[in-house]
């Protein structure tokens, strides 16, 4: 549930964080604002990441795979931009980083096929950071939140065992008892 939460958290202050920055970056006064929404993206991606129920994930045709260790210190890479970045832009750099690698734990974990969503997050993340568009800002704000919101509908237990695309099949959680 911690894992989920902090999910939700990290994708809505995007969302806050872009929306605030896109509106009102004009008008001025909207500065503690915009801070606060990305500390909280930020804690909400560190604790995502340590949060993250991880079984050692083999990455395809690498050699490499992702483990609870890996997991662990890279969310020392959110917490080291936390009180020192006051806009989505700057934090955008750790942030889709941390997208990137809870992005892949997921398409691991269920295959392409079900998280096309996580994968676009991922995308987008690394579009906004080269781009530095509102507009990519926005979409990849959109991918993340609707990600996290899909989430709420899968069952808890899902995100313990690694099904790969057979989580599409008739209750496969069930069938791995």
């Amino acid at each position: 549930v911690g894992f989920r939460a902090s999910l939700f958290a990290s994708s809505l202050s995007i969302c806050a964080g872009t929306v605030t920055w896109t509106l009102f970056r004009d008008t001025g006064g909207t500065e503690a604002l915009a801070a606060d929404a990305v500390t909280t993206a930020l804690l909400g991606s560190a604790l995502a990441l340590l949060l993250a129920p991880v079984r050692p994930l083999e990455i395809p045709s690498s050699g490499l795979s992702l483990d609870n260790f890996f997991f662990r210190v890279a969310s020392i890479i959110p917490l080291t931009c936390v009180g020192s970045m006051g806009s989505i832009h700057a934090a955008a750099p750790a942030l889709a980083v941390s997208a990137i690698i809870l992005a892949a734990r997921e398409v691991l974990f269920y295959g392409l096929e079900y998280k096309l969503d996580a994968a676009g997050a991922a995308v987008f993340g690394l579009v906004a950071c080269v781009t530095e568009t509102d507009e990519a800002f926005a979409a990849w704000g959109g991918f993340y939140a609707l990600w996290c919101f899909g989430k709420l509908f899968n069952p808890l237990r899902a995100d313990f065992r690694p099904t790969g695309s057979d989580y599409l099949a008739v209750d496969p959680v069930d069938e791995a008892d």
